[in-house]
């Protein structure tokens, strides 16, 4: 008798895989990454087959219901590559599995013959540690010419790319270049949209992919090559599980398949320069350092918003008719004073009433850039478009988030900056921390600086990347059995003899009306599997309502 082994989308404990019988009228088309539908626990549900086998130690075994689609939906180096992340990410099989395949779309496919395809996807080699691993620093037009020719020389071996990119509003950067077909996929497409890309890529129709992180998983046939750019950007951590890094997984596709991997970034994440230096990366600067007259004001007054050095050099860039961009760090917050965009709008129309003023924030046109316009008000979300030639970009709180209880605020906060300060001709720096490293640094537009005076205080509190953490986040409506909760799993998890650091409410500690306690876990390299293995079996089977986050963008 010919038995599936089947993994259900649904979440099991232990491994996640089932044994079922194959009926003799579905056997001859049955195949591994079949998508099926099963019996499971009195519901009919999507299952696909991970493997075939003669025997199962299980009697009187449940059947197969159907084949939803018979074609595979997935290949079996993605079956490794959900393997790998349902390990690393503590995350069940099932759902790690369903994240590498788009569920095709029934009315799609119902009238398509059903047989056997003697054209189906060819199995792909895994090959081992044979990539090469590229981080590209540079500005982005630096990057994308890099990007080019390593997409140039891919297509000429007859093998695909995949392009991961944070934001659509930079899908024209690249397509206008592209000389070959493409697919773009992202999270705003429908379910037959999704499917009928996902055909196309499944035919070997397409060769380019480009899109959200949700790409990385297309059966790209005969990949030759992976592009994340801004891979610091915090869109490539999936918010729900399973809670996985498109960046370390694309890492370990790369090393999977021999595929080659390039990360593009002005200001890379700590641990990715980290791995640069360790000759993991190839490091690869595509630019020098831009020139550019950054002043810093300390001392701000309280409730000044705009210092009188600061508005004495936005009066000289208007007369010289140059464009400038005041940066709020977020919309409606400042950590010295509360200011939103509306108010300095109005209190820049006040101070210079013939300029053209815009908003740049979430929500906003930004079709508006592309204007005729003066002084533009920009919070963080603005950093995803081009901008015109700049002549002043002035940090209106340049302290803010610096002293948030968080090891990846001074990353963030120098990212931010950085970026911004690039922009333009001149910079002026509002901050009562003239002294502070981040602050020293980003005066400076010196990454590595930067870079090397947080890897210090890093190691110093055995943070990323010299440890690896484990963020326990739990949420319920009632405070006192949100905490008994943390508590209780808490004293569970101190005898296993790894460090545990909680449970203490997180920063925000009441969200949407949940409140939210954390236990934090820090593993160090020093740590054998024997002795990390109880505590992963039992971050398996927390209870529901726990959400177990491994390397945690923040821990706020």
């Amino acid at each position: 008798m010919q038995i599936a082994r089947v993994v259900p989308k649904t979440r099991t404990q232990k491994t996640g895989i089932f044994d079922y019988s194959i009926p003799p009228a579905l056997l001859p088309y049955i195949q591994i990454g079949l998508l099926v539908e099963i019996p499971f626990s009195g519901r009919k549900l999507e299952g696909i087959i991970i493997e075939l086998k003669r025997s199962s130690p299980i009697p009187h075994l449940s059947s197969l219901i159907s084949i939803i689609d018979p074609e595979p939906v997935v290949d079996k180096i993605h079956i490794k590559l959900a393997e790998w992340m349902a390990d690393y990410y503590l995350a069940p099989f099932g759902k790690t599995l369903f994240e590498n395949i788009v569920p095709p779309a029934k009315r799609m496919i119902k009238n398509k013959n059903f047989k056997r395809s003697t054209t189906s996807t060819p199995a792909i080699k895994i090959v081992p540690h044979k990539s090469s691993q590229y981080l590209i620093m540079g500005d982005f037009s630096d990057r994308l010419k890099f990007y080019f020719q390593a997409i140039k020389k891919t297509l000429a071996q007859n093998k695909s790319v995949i392009i991961l990119i944070p934001d659509l509003a930079l899908l024209h950067f690249f397509t206008r270049i592209f000389q070959a077909p493409y697919s773009i996929i992202h999270s705003k497409m429908t379910l037959t949209e999704r499917w009928l890309e996902w055909e196309k890529i499944r035919q070997g129709k397409v060769k380019i992919i480009i899109g959200s992180q949700s790409a990385l998983f297309v059966p790209a046939q005969n990949l030759g090559l992976i592009i994340i750019d801004q891979e610091e950007n915090e869109t490539y951590k999936n918010d729900r599980s399973p809670r996985f890094h498109a960046v370390k997984v694309a890492e370990t596709l790369s090393k999977l398949t021999g595929v080659n991997l390039l990360l593009g970034s002005l200001t890379p994440r700590i641990e990715s320069y980290f791995q640069s230096l360790k000759n993991v990366y190839i490091l690869k600067k595509t630019s020098k350092t831009k020139d550019c007259d950054i002043t810093t004001i300390n001392n701000v007054k309280k409730n000044e918003i705009l210092s009188l050095p600061l508005q004495e050099k936005i009066a000289e860039n208007l007369k010289l008719r140059k464009k400038i961009i005041l940066v709020l760090n977020r919309k409606g917050e400042g950590q010295l004073f509360s200011v939103t965009t509306n108010k300095l709008a109005k209190l820049v129309k006040n101070l210079w009433p013939q300029t053209r003023i815009v908003r740049l924030e979430e929500g906003m046109n930004f079709s508006n850039l592309n204007k005729n316009w003066d002084i533009a008000i920009a919070t963080t979300y603005a950093l995803k478009f081009q901008f015109p030639p700049i002549g002043l970009v002035g940090i209106i709180d340049a302290d803010y988030s610096l002293n948030f209880p968080d090891f990846r605020s001074s990353e963030k906060n120098f990212q931010i900056l950085y970026k911004f300060l690039k922009i333009g001709e001149q910079g002026i720096i509002q901050t009562n921390l003239e002294n502070n490293p981040v602050i020293e640094a980003v005066a400076k537009l010196n990454y590595e600086k930067f870079f090397l005076d947080e890897l210090k205080i890093r190691h110093q509190y055995n943070f990323p990347p010299f440890t690896k953490l484990i963020r326990l986040l739990y949420k319920n409506p009632d405070e006192e059995k949100t905490q008994k909760e943390a508590q209780k799993i808490y004293q569970k998890l101190a005898p296993i003899g790894i460090p545990v650091f909680g449970p203490a409410p997180a920063f925000y500690s009441k969200k949407r009306n949940y409140y939210r306690f954390q236990i934090i876990i820090k593993i160090s390299d020093s740590f054998k599997k024997d002795q990390t293995l109880p505590l992963f079996n039992f971050l398996r089977a927390l209870p529901k309502g726990w959400i177990v986050d491994v390397d945690p963008m923040d821990l706020l």
